[in-house]
């Protein structure tokens, strides 16, 4: 079942590049499953950590398809930067929080799905939105997310 954030989603926020809305469909999910967890739907007691695990995932994942379609449309380097230092950043509280929600803050857990809805209403409209619909298909990326993550920790290492 997916809880509150379900309505997070919708067309608007879609930069008309099907792999990055996709990715952004599941980023909705998985915010809505955490808030259910959070807010205490019956679940098996390690799912919290599980879906810190699949966030985490899908967060170096994603970050990196967007970086490399910046950087191989040709974007200013500039630009590509100062997306990478948003996404670094959101990156670094959320794996503060994953680390507290797996040492058993529950806190942590809705914090972190607050957090991913301010996240989906803020950066997505207001920064993906200016720069994707601007750039080439071929610019992105196809794989999915957890092939993209585990050369992204590659290459970050």
């Amino acid at each position: 079942m997916i809880g509150k954030s379900q309505s997070i989603w919708n067309e608007s926020m879609a930069t008309g590049i099907p792999i990055i809305d996709e990715d952004h469909r599941l980023f909705c999910t998985l915010t809505a499953a955490m808030h259910d967890v959070a807010d205490g739907a019956p679940t098996n007691p390690h799912h919290a950590s599980e879906l810190c695990d699949m966030l985490l995932a899908y967060l170096i994942g994603h970050f990196y398809r967007e970086e490399m379609a910046m950087t191989a449309a040709g974007q200013p380097f500039y630009e590509v930067c100062s997306h990478k230092a948003r996404h670094d950043e959101f990156l670094e509280k959320a794996e503060r929080k994953i680390a507290a929600v797996k040492l058993g803050s529950p806190s942590s857990l809705d914090w972190l799905a607050n957090m991913g809805e301010r996240w989906i209403t803020g950066h997505i409209p207001f920064c993906d939105k200016k720069v994707f619909p601007h750039m080439p298909l071929r610019s992105f990326d196809l794989r999915p997310l957890h092939v993209l993550a585990i050369e992204a920790l590659k290459v970050r290492h």
